[in-house]
């Protein structure tokens, strides 16, 4: 490798761009499982300062990789693909050069990622990781001016949450607090639960319609979104691990209370 200087500095510095999903698992023995990653409108007009050119693209995940693209849409209907690989290897990255035709790229386009991978010779999950046997899905993108990009990382996790728009965030206005114990603590629901719920076990009448009423009129204890707060918020404190297990204690009456037909009357 050779390495050259000069006085001359070039007209414009460059810089990286990447974005993509973070932090999720890939279960074992199934032939595709899609993640998308939207770095909204709402995000690039946040981030991006001025228009900047994208003279080279190309996709990252490892081994479980099998489909990948990363797509620009700009007022929700032009859309062009800075790259597409419908059989993605790990082992022959492809790259996508727009050095002679830079694409630009405004503040308010949406950058969408879309990653695909198959586990059916796999028997154990696959998590989100730098390891090889591990997964990511990131876009890695070449731009120019440095200047005119803010932040030059926009990534999602869980259903597609970004923490730089809160219209990602399915309802739940308070979804960043739960990472904070000291909210956590401070709340009706979480005191509810104290009060109504044993951890783990045993399984309380009364903790069984707290988490029902919960998970019906709350959205951030809804499905994929609570799994998400679960994840990275609630396991790396006390008091989250406290307010899991006493959830745990009535999960299977909450599942059987919450998908019970009632019966209509004639």
């Amino acid at each position: 490798m050779k390495a050259y200087f000069t006085n001359k500095k070039r007209p414009y510095e460059a810089g990286f761009y990447i974005t993509g999903h973070e932090h999720f698992v890939l279960p074992p023995l199934q032939t595709s499982v899609t993640f998308t990653s939207t770095c909204t409108s709402a995000c690039t007009s946040k981030t991006i300062r001025k228009p900047f050119n994208i003279t080279l693209a190309w996709n990252h995940m490892h081994y479980a990789g099998k489909q990948m693209s990363v797509q620009i849409v700009r007022n929700k209907t032009e859309t062009f693909y800075l790259s597409n690989d419908i059989f993605y290897s790990y082992d022959s990255p492809q790259v996508q050069l727009y050095t002679d035709n830079p694409v630009q790229i405004f503040p308010g386009d949406e950058i969408i990622t879309k990653c695909t991978f198959t586990t059916a010779r796999r028997n154990r999950s696959t998590f989100w990781g730098e390891a090889t046997m591990d997964e990511m899905c990131y876009g890695f993108l070449i731009y120019f001016p440095k200047e005119n990009v803010q932040n030059s990382v926009c990534f999602t996790s869980g259903p597609d949450v970004s923490t730089c728009d809160t219209a990602t965030y399915h309802g739940c206005t308070d979804l960043t607090n739960f990472k904070n114990p000291d909210w956590l603590n401070a709340t009706s629901a979480y005191q509810d639960l104290v009060k109504n719920c044993r951890p783990f076990t045993p399984c309380l009448q009364e903790c069984v319609d707290t988490i029902v009423s919960l998970k019906r009129t709350d959205p951030c204890f809804k499905d994929d979104l609570f799994d998400f707060i679960k994840t990275e918020m609630l396991a790396k404190t006390p008091e989250g691990l406290d307010l899991m297990a006493r959830f745990s204690s009535c999960e299977r009456h909450v599942y059987q209370t919450l998908n019970t037909v009632s019966p209509t009357r004639a």
